[in-house]
C-alpha cells in the first residue's frame, strides 16, 4: 500500500510540474523571449494628442508721413530729371555739329643697322696648337711635380732569393753512371712565383737528366717576393752520385718590360 501511495504522490508531482511548463510556454510565447526574437510583424499602437495653438494677430501700425508730402516730392523730383536730359541732349547735339581737326603724326626716322664687324678666320688646328714655350713649361712643371720614384733595392748574387732548394740525383740515371752539368735560367713574379717556364742555357747532353733539373725547380723550389719580377742563373752538376750546386752564375737582376718585367 505504502508503494502505491509513494506512486500516486509522484505522478501528482510531476503532473503539476508538467502544467506549470506548460502555462509559462503559453505566457512567454506572444510577450517573451520568443515573441521578440520571432520575425512576424508586431502592431504597435500609437496614441495622437491634439495640441491647441493660440494665434496671434499682428497689429499694423499706419504711416506717419502723410501722401500730399510725398507726392510733391516725387513730382519736383520728374521736373528735375527733364530739365537735365533736355540740357544733356542739347550740348550733345552742339559737340556732334563741330568739325574735327585732324593731325597726322609724322613717322619716326629709320635707324640703319650697324654694320658687323668680320673676325679673321681661324682654322682649329692654330687655335688647338699652344704656343712652344708654354708646352715646354707645362711639361717642365709636371714633371717637377710628379716625386721620384724611390730606387729599386739590390738583389745580390740570388743566393738570399732561394728559400727551398731540394733536388735529388734520380735512381734510374744514378746506376747506369749518367753524369752532366745543366745551367738554367729561371723567371720570378713579384709574388715569388715562377712568371713563365724555366729556359735551358746549357744541355748536360741527356734529355731524361734535363727534364729532371727542369721538373724539381718548377715544383721543389721557392723564391722570396721582391718589388718586381726578376730572374736568376743557376749551374747543377750531377757527378761522383751528387748533387753540388745551386751555383749562381750572374747578379740577379730585374725583368725589363720586354723580358715580361712591369714598366713601373
Amino acid at each position: 500500500m505504502r508503494y502505491l501511495r509513494q506512486k500516486d504522490n509522484f505522478r501528482s508531482v510531476t503532473s503539476f510540474l508538467i502544467a506549470l511548463l506548460l502555462h509559462a510556454l503559453l505566457l512567454l510565447l506572444p510577450n517573451g523571449a520568443w515573441g521578440q526574437r520571432s520575425k512576424e510583424l508586431q502592431v504597435i499602437r500609437v496614441y495622437s494628442r491634439l495640441v491647441e495653438v493660440e494665434n496671434t494677430r499682428s497689429i499694423e501700425r499706419k504711416p506717419t508721413s502723410t501722401p500730399k508730402v510725398e507726392e510733391r516730392a516725387a513730382t519736383t523730383d520728374l521736373s528735375n530729371n527733364a530739365t537735365e536730359k533736355t540740357i544733356s541732349s542739347k550740348a550733345k547735339i552742339e559737340e556732334e555739329s563741330r568739325p574735327t581737326e585732324v593731325t597726322q603724326k609724322k613717322p619716326a626716322p629709320r635707324q640703319a643697322p650697324p654694320a658687323e664687324q668680320k673676325e679673321p678666320a681661324v682654322s682649329p688646328q692654330e687655335a688647338v696648337k699652344p704656343e712652344p714655350e708654354a708646352a715646354s713649361a707645362e711639361v717642365e712643371e709636371e714633371a717637377s711635380a710628379k716625386p721620384a720614384p724611390p730606387p729599386l733595392p739590390p738583389l745580390g748574387n740570388g743566393r738570399g732569393m732561394l728559400m727551398v732548394n731540394h733536388t735529388s740525383y734520380p735512381k734510374d740515371l744514378l746506376n747506369k753512371g749518367i753524369e752532366g752539368v745543366v745551367r738554367i735560367r729561371i723567371f720570378i713574379n713579384e709574388e715569388g712565383t715562377l712568371a713563365k717556364e724555366p729556359e735551358l742555357i746549357m744541355s748536360s747532353g741527356h734529355i731524361k737528366l734535363d727534364e729532371h733539373c727542369l721538373l724539381t725547380i718548377k715544383r721543389l723550389w721557392k723564391f722570396k717576393p721582391a718589388p718586381k719580377p726578376y730572374q736568376l742563373s743557376v749551374e747543377l752538376s750531377f757527378t761522383n752520385d751528387e748533387v753540388e750546386g745551386p751555383r749562381f752564375l750572374e747578379e740577379t737582376t730585374y725583368l725589363s718590360p720586354e723580358e715580361g718585367g712591369t714598366s713601373e
